[in-house]
């Protein structure tokens, strides 16, 4: 077994400077934040990351050049699965008369309805919010909601002629939150398709609540088969500082990237601003019980 667990143990007990704490120092300001409401800029120049995920609508051009001038990549997040009541393009007689493109609301999530984006009435639709994207300056675009497909009982060809009808028209970064599409993940044209995707609690979910384990290794097959295949991989957990140590850990060894977000996403989380971490010593010996962070 590698000595490197041991030396990296014994560097964090020699950083103690707390009672009762450990001053913690190895969690790197992340390579990507997710922020997809109430974006603030100025806090996102302040940790540079080398890509921010973003709301199309809540980011102007002189925002993206602002980003642009610190080397952060902008991405617009773009509902492909969905139609959005507070959107532009939203006609309220819609709820009456949906076109025949519309669904039913995706459950949980009022306001929101369920579409059929492979069908070109709604790829219109998608295309000029692209084009929004384009004209801002933005690098790219991340596509949410694409298992919908799997709610509304339609084959794996469905997504894949909406992705391939995208990619012919739009040069930039295009990536997608997969969800439980992880089937897609496995077809050797995906990665032709998209050129990264987005997976939401892999390790932890809503307050830094564990996913059950073989969820988890459900995603990872399905995760590191696309990654293998030269596709980027970006997980999205959500918990506090205890999880983001172990979740840096978890994605350094996958060849991950990784953000630990709280559910909201309207904010930058404060341990990120923080140079010197204050980690209970429970935590480490957790750490060294299960192994888990530096070994797995």
């Amino acid at each position: 077994m590698s000595r490197t667990p041991a030396i990296i143990l014994i560097a964090l007990i020699l950083l103690v400077n707390i009672p009762g704490t450990l001053c913690l120092t190895c969690i790197p300001r992340p390579d990507v934040i997710i922020w997809y409401d109430d974006v603030v800029v100025e806090e996102v120049l302040e940790v540079a990351p080398l890509m921010v995920m973003v709301d199309l609508d809540d980011v102007g051009s002189h925002d993206v050049k602002m980003l642009h001038s610190r080397n952060v990549k902008a991405i617009a997040y773009i509902s492909l699965g969905t139609a959005e009541e507070w959107r532009s393009y939203w006609r309220d007689e819609w709820r009456v008369n949906p076109p025949t493109w519309m669904d039913g609301p995706l459950p949980n999530w009022p306001g929101e309805y369920m579409v059929r984006y492979w069908q070109r009435g709604w790829l219109e639709i998608v295309a000029g919010r692209i084009g929004e994207a384009v004209e801002k300056g933005f690098d790219g675009i991340i596509l949410d909601n694409v298992d919908v497909y799997m709610l509304l009982g339609e084959p794996l060809e469905k997504p894949l002629q909406a992705l391939r009808w995208i990619r012919e028209r739009y040069g930039g970064l295009i990536y997608v939150n997969i969800g439980a599409a992880l089937e897609l993940l496995y077809l050797d044209v995906f990665p032709e398709l998209v050129d990264g995707v987005l997976r939401e609690e892999v390790w932890f979910t809503y307050g830094g609540v564990r996913v059950d384990e073989g969820e988890t290794l459900e995603a990872l097959l399905a995760l590191t088969h696309f990654k293998e295949n030269g596709g980027d991989v970006i997980v999205l957990d959500y918990g506090g500082v205890e999880e983001a140590v172990m979740l840096e850990g978890y994605c350094a060894k996958h060849g991950f990237t990784c953000f630990m977000g709280e559910r909201s996403l309207d904010h930058i989380p404060r341990y990120i601003y923080d140079g010197c971490i204050s980690i209970p010593y429970r935590l480490l010996h957790k750490l060294m019980l299960l192994g888990r962070f530096f070994i797995l």
